[in-house]
């Protein structure tokens, strides 16, 4: 299996997404995967950098059997033997947070919007050739444009797949983008850095690099 791992930013990489990719590049040399840093905008010149991990439909990828695209606000656990090639076969996550997304995406948008076709969170894309090779024949430029700045990059994966038809999608298990405010970050093996912290049953907020230290110092990353 061909296979690479993928993170884009745009902008100028330092703090919490120098360590993502320093952390990320490490995990893919680790699985025995390609690494690669998207920069700018790739994918289309007109819509927000979240929107740009959709680069990975490009033909220029169609070597590979599976394309991995992460967030740079993610980090592998510090004893994750698990490949996210080998050890899962999933698209995207779907929490009931991405269920609560959905809902608020099919309000705005109830013309581009279906419930009988997969809505994934954006942290994490794994796709294979055949899901990228069919979604990128359902571009529509008019469409996607709508997306800028709201819903992104999950947005454009829904439509893309409504479009093409695509009605059952291996959901990714929750364990590759866990959120850093559940409890049990050590049994992960991807952690999806945020700014929510739970106490006492309570939730608040501090920085995202804040919760990364916190994390940290716990050895979990």
């Amino acid at each position: 299996m061909k296979k690479i791992i993928m993170q884009h930013y745009t902008g100028e990489i330092q703090g919490l997404a120098k360590l993502s990719i320093e952390n990320i590049s490490e995990y893919a040399k680790k699985i025995g995967s390609e690494y690669r840093l998207i920069t700018g905008n790739v994918f289309h010149s007109n819509l927000s950098p979240p929107c740009q991990k959709m680069h990975m439909l490009n033909e220029i990828f169609d070597s590979y059997d599976v394309v991995v695209m992460m967030d740079t606000d993610m980090f592998k656990t510090k004893n994750v033997n698990l490949s996210i090639f080998e050890d899962t076969n999933g698209v995207g996550i779907c929490t009931k947070d991405q269920k609560k997304v959905f809902q608020m995406f099919r309000k705005k948008h109830p013309n581009l919007a279906n419930i009988k076709h997969p809505y994934f969170g954006g942290c994490i894309w794994r796709m294979d050739l055949n899901l990228r090779q069919t979604l990128r024949k359902h571009l529509v430029e008019d469409e996607i444009l709508k997306f800028n700045c709201s819903f992104e990059d999950e947005a454009i994966f829904h439509r893309l797949a409504t479009r093409a038809g695509i009605t059952e999608c291996k959901v990714l298990e929750e364990m590759w983008g866990y959120g850093s405010y559940y409890p049990n970050l050590g049994e992960q093996a991807i952690v999806h850095i945020r700014t929510k912290i739970s106490e006492n049953n309570k939730f608040s907020k501090r920085t995202k690099m804040e919760n990364y230290i916190e994390i940290k110092n716990r050895g979990i990353i």
